[in-house]
């Protein structure tokens, strides 16, 4: 992909010919990691401070891990249990269709989650499951359906779950990644977040809230 932006124009071109012009302004609200290895082309070239502030962070990996049961294997009270065990942190959205226990994993707990095959991930989650609720592995084997693992470091484009800032970088590289360029580039994301949450899906949103506001603004 290749962003050209000049003046009061900006002109996105995407590897399939097709292109996308933009009067005002554009928002870049792509995940960190794809700016970082340079997914994204910018004619002219971004300025050193803000390539300084794409640098600023490093980017690590985060996955979901979804097991259906036939039925609730916990009360129904529950919303949320952790441990200190793989998948240690376990969500129990409410639903009327499925039982659903969600996992949320980081770092370097994701990166090996990442490496498993699905019979042991299974299994995994069962036995993790079993001590954090109280109950025999095979009982809950007998219930279990189906598991689901979605791992945003093997996303296409995506390459990660979340950025931290690198030691050593400014403090205010939050601010600087976020900065607009000339009123025609704007930039969203978790990273930009310096206001409200980043390393969190609110927090992205929040900063695409943010960006639209410096739009209006600049109107």
């Amino acid at each position: 992909v290749e962003e050209r932006w000049f003046g009061q124009m900006c002109e996105t071109l995407l590897r399939d010919g097709r292109s996308f012009a933009a009067s005002k302004a554009v928002v870049i609200a792509v995940p960190l990691a794809a700016l970082q290895r340079g997914d994204i082309t910018f004619s002219p070239p971004l300025p050193d401070s803000k390539r300084a502030a794409i640098e600023a962070f490093a980017i690590h990996p985060a996955t979901k891990l979804f097991v259906a049961f036939d039925a609730p294997q916990w009360e129904p009270s529950a919303t949320f249990l952790a441990h200190t065990g793989t998948l240690c942190r376990w969500f129990f959205p409410p639903s009327s269709s499925e039982a659903v226990a969600e996992a949320y994993i980081t770092a370097d707990r994701a990166e090996a989650v990442d490496a498993m095959d699905g019979a042991a991930l299974t299994s995994l989650a069962l036995a993790e499951l079993a001590t954090l609720l109280g109950k025999q592995q095979a009982e809950l084997a007998k219930s279990h359906r189906w598991t689901h693992c979605v791992s945003w470091a093997n996303e296409p484009h995506v390459y990660g779950g979340y950025a931290s800032v690198r030691p050593g970088c400014l403090e205010d590289c939050r601010q600087a990644l976020a900065a607009p360029l000339d009123d025609v580039l704007y930039f969203a994301g978790e990273a930009t977040a310096w206001n409200s949450n980043p390393q969190t899906a609110h927090g992205a949103i929040e900063s695409g809230l943010r960006a639209a506001k410096e739009l209006q603004l600049r109107a």
